[in-house]
This record gives C-alpha cells, structure tokens and sequence, in this order.
C-alpha cells in the first residue's frame, strides 16, 4: 500500500512584453490559502553567456488553494492574479500599460 502524499504546486512562467536588452526583473509574492507567502525574483539574465530560467514553481505542500500571484514587472506595473487552479503550468505576460 502507497501511503505517500502528493505535494501541490504552482509553477508560472511570465514573459516581458516589451524587450530592453534582457535587463527584465520580475518579484513574484505568491499567497497560500493558509496566508503564508512565497516570494521569488526571477531574471532574464544571470551572466555571461547564460540565461535563467524564467519559470517558478511554487511549492503548497499539503494546501490546495493559492489566494493570489502579485507580479512586480520591470516597467513598474503590478499584475494582481486571483483564484488560480494549480497543478499546472501559468503562462502570464506583461499586461500593457
């Protein structure tokens, strides 16, 4: 008998809308339905020659609901995301101005 439990999550990966030289940022606050917070700074850029992944996931351990994604972009803008399913991969782009 398998008593391992399965572990939520959420992964998002964001897009810039508007290139400027791979200098994007984003700060991603991830809220769990306990209240606890994830924060993450995702790059386009780490060094020389390389690139980071720009895809997080979101550990939930044993919860099932995420309240909100609170997204920070390079340009300033702040993208507030509410009642999202997980288990699945979130393709989020930079809303326009």
């Amino acid at each position: 008998m398998d008593n391992r439990r399965a572990l939520e999550a959420i992964a998002l990966h964001w897009r810039l809308r508007r290139y400027n030289g791979g200098l994007g940022q984003c700060s991603i606050e991830v809220t769990r339905g306990s209240g606890a917070k994830q924060f993450y700074t995702v790059s386009t850029s780490s060094s020389y020659l390389s690139a980071s992944d720009r895809r997080i996931i979101a550990g939930l351990g044993s919860e099932t609901v995420v309240n909100s994604v609170v997204i920070r972009w390079p340009s300033g803008i702040i993208q507030r995301l509410a009642n999202l399913e997980i288990d699945r991969m979130l393709k989020i782009e930079e809303p326009p101005r």
